[in-house]
């Protein structure tokens, strides 16, 4: 599955020992295609992989911030076209993460 294989492409395990110990998977749409999924509150020991969530990144990182007491230094990375030949990597923090996406024009297929 994408969930673990975007990541791992780019050299990322979701899990960790002593790092990340829990992985939660998630649409980047919400119930009714709301703004934002219905994650839960910031734990420094669960990696969060969102699919389909490219084009509300902004709006996400603003609510994972704003509601769910997600750090602004929070490490995010984006795949695009994971494990193709046209793969490229955006890695930075959820202080950047939306402008760095915009800035190398990251588009779907990104997880």
């Amino acid at each position: 599955s994408a969930c673990l294989a975007a990541p791992l492409a780019a050299g990322v395990p979701v899990t960790h020992r002593g790092a990340a110990h829990q992985t939660l998977v998630s649409t980047g749409y919400g119930r009714g295609n709301s703004s934002s999924p219905e994650l839960p509150p910031y734990d420094p020991r669960r990696t969060i992989v969102l699919l389909m969530a490219v084009g509300r990144l902004r709006s996400i990182v603003d609510d994972c911030v704003a509601s769910q007491d997600f750090p602004l230094d929070c490490p995010a990375l984006v795949v695009e076209q994971a494990a193709t030949p046209r793969q490229r990597t955006v890695l930075g923090d959820l202080s950047d993460i939306a402008d760095l996406a915009e800035k190398h024009e990251i588009k779907a297929p990104a997880t």
